[in-house]
């Protein structure tokens, strides 16, 4: 096995992951990272075998970096993991076995195809009430503008949180996909921010409160049914909605800033309306907004003939595993074209992401939406990335855009 004492967390790193990324496919099936005292996999059929394997490669002990479990099994001698605990659990994402089903079928009895549907065709209202105006702009942020403040609204609303401090849920998702990485800077400047997030959650879903047609009183309810105690139905609902925010607008942001910079990509999307989902899928594979995930190892193992040591931690880099050559041809092109459905951005198996369908259906409601307006759509400047350890996503995107003459459908 091959070690690599590369930091992927380094500022270098985060702004551009391809050099990592490229090292790590090199690497073979497996690496050993001996900064942080993990393994790491890059390749897209090992990542797709751990996902779908839970029993071998658990998510109860943490889907982050830290974990103090981690110090047992270690190849070669190496005992000392520099990264501890620093976070709590997180319900349903860090939940093995009975405890992870119970909790995945509560949500499975509320977000069902209806209520997508209902979410998706308000998100769709909502995105091209907002976008009319900004057209007429010709130059917009398309991320701070448009993206943020239709996923603030469309998702929350149904959902039952309060109307005042919503961008909150961005700094605290933020937050959470720091906390997967190591405690360095990115992840101290979002802690600083948590006492004032945390006021604000207490708050922010008051379930006696909210109507019952409210998804997240919809959940808290079964929860309940199904035997959860008051509180972990509260922790439930607050992981939810947690976990599909940020992400969601980093996916939607990724999408428009490949279409952006590729004007022949763009004309497929305005020409075939019909491409838009698959611009979304593409960017998913091309920008996963989740970068890596992580897993324990609860027995020993061999992956690809190498042998892993049960009580370590292994890292799925999720941005490598979707740049595969081996599995994507030319997989640093972008092509709206491709089906790129069996990408592992919303994971897989057991722990799938539960809000995709509603992800992919807001996304492409955006996309239709600006394809039926725009004729034309491009990056005003290079755009910078958010500074964090696992989301990737710019922080802004300034768009120009030029409007077409008669709109479509």
């Amino acid at each position: 096995m091959k070690s690599l004492d590369i930091d992927p967390f380094s500022s270098a790193n985060l702004a551009d992951p391809e050099p990592f990324q490229r090292a790590l496919h090199e690497a073979g099936a497996v690496a050993w990272l001996t900064r942080y005292k993990i393994y790491a996999t890059g390749r897209f059929d090992i990542a797709q075998c751990i996902l779908n394997d839970p029993g071998s490669f658990i998510s109860g002990e943490g889907v982050g970096l830290a974990d103090e479990r981690a110090t047992q099994g270690l190849p070669d001698g190496q005992s000392e993991n520099i990264s501890t605990s620093h976070r709590k659990r997180t319900p349903l994402v860090e939940e093995d076995g009975q405890t992870h089903l119970e909790n995945r079928a509560a949500l499975d009895v509320v977000l069902n195809a209806s209520t997508i549907k209902a979410i998706t065709a308000e998100s769709n209202r909502i995105a091209l009430g907002l976008l009319e105006p900004l057209l007429e702009k010709g130059r917009f942020d398309a991320i701070g503008e448009w993206v943020i403040p239709v996923v603030l609204q469309a998702f929350p609303d149904a959902y039952g949180v309060v109307p005042e401090g919503r961008d909150n849920l961005l700094a605290l998702g933020e937050l959470a996909l720091n906390s997967l990485g190591p405690r360095n800077a990115n992840f101290m400047a979002s802690a600083a921010r948590f006492p004032q997030i945390k006021r604000w959650l207490q708050h922010a879903l008051p379930v006696d409160e909210m109507d019952g047609g409210k998804i997240g009183r919809r959940i808290h309810d079964e929860a309940l049914r199904k035997g959860k105690s008051a509180a972990d139905a509260q922790s439930l609902i607050q992981a939810v909605l947690i976990s599909g925010i940020d992400t969601t607008v980093a996916g939607i942001s990724n999408t428009l800033h490949c279409l952006a910079e590729r004007p022949d990509q763009w004309r497929w999307v305005v020409q075939r309306p019909e491409l838009a989902i698959r611009a979304f899928e593409e960017a998913m594979r091309i920008a996963p907004p989740v970068q890596m995930c992580y897993r324990l190892l609860a027995v020993d193992c061999a992956l690809d003939g190498m042998r892993l040591n049960s009580g370590a931690r292994i890292m799925i880099h999720l941005g490598a595993a979707s740049r595969d050559p081996r599995h994507f041809p030319e997989p640093g092109r972008f092509d709206v074209r491709r089906s790129s459905r069996d990408t592992l951005s919303f994971g897989a198996g057991l722990h799938r992401c539960v809000g995709r369908a509603l992800a992919r259906g807001q996304a492409e409601g955006m996309i239709r939406a600006l394809a039926s307006r725009a004729d034309e759509i491009g990056c005003e400047k290079p755009v910078t990335f958010l500074p964090n350890n696992t989301l990737r996503r710019p922080t802004e995107l300034l768009m120009n855009v030029s409007q077409a003459r008669e709109k479509r459908p």
